[in-house]
């Protein structure tokens, strides 16, 4: 795994228009690169770090194996940061991904033995919804699933199964 990781980066980081945020599960830290691929700054997490996002105020939300952080990190050191808020994923579950949504809140996956859920958070990481998956917990495979406003299932892929979506790019 750490082998695809650094060859990702190398890759990445040659051709680059852009900052790059790197994070991922065996990758040990959280970092961001520079245009030219130098480090511009990293933070280890040695609980997996799912996922990452920057947000607009210069601050960074990241799933880790066992919750999801609000982080300020130290820019000008190139190292470490503040943990501003975290949500602690409830006793025997795992969160695996964050994303922002408008408003300032946040939208959290999280798994346990037999069942996952999709779950928002306002902008205090209080939880606001909370959507059961049944059937996908543990290790069944990952699965696509729209849900409407009122909570129904509008459509869905097979855990494991990647399926076409019109104008969406599906990595295997």
């Amino acid at each position: 795994m750490k082998i695809l990781v650094f060859l990702f980066l190398l890759a990445v980081s040659v051709q680059a228009q852009h900052r790059l945020l790197v994070s991922g599960c065996g990758y040990g830290e959280v970092a961001v690169y520079a245009k030219d691929g130098t480090k511009e700054w990293s933070m280890v997490e040695k609980n997996e770090a799912d996922d990452a996002w920057l947000l607009p105020n210069t601050a960074m939300v990241m799933a880790y194996k066992y919750g999801m952080r609000v982080i300020r990190p130290d820019w000008e050191s190139g190292s470490g940061g503040t943990v501003l808020k975290d949500r602690p994923t409830p006793d025997g579950g795992e969160t695996h991904s964050c994303q922002p949504l408008p408003g300032g809140g946040f939208l959290i996956g999280e798994s346990f033995k037999d069942v996952s859920y999709i779950v928002e958070l306002d902008a205090e990481l209080k939880e606001t919804r909370r959507i059961e998956l049944k059937g996908l917990g543990g290790t069944k495979g990952a699965s696509i699933i729209e849900v409407s406003p009122d909570k129904k299932v509008v459509w869905s892929t097979s855990p494991g199964v990647p399926n076409r979506i019109a104008n969406v790019k599906v990595l295997k």
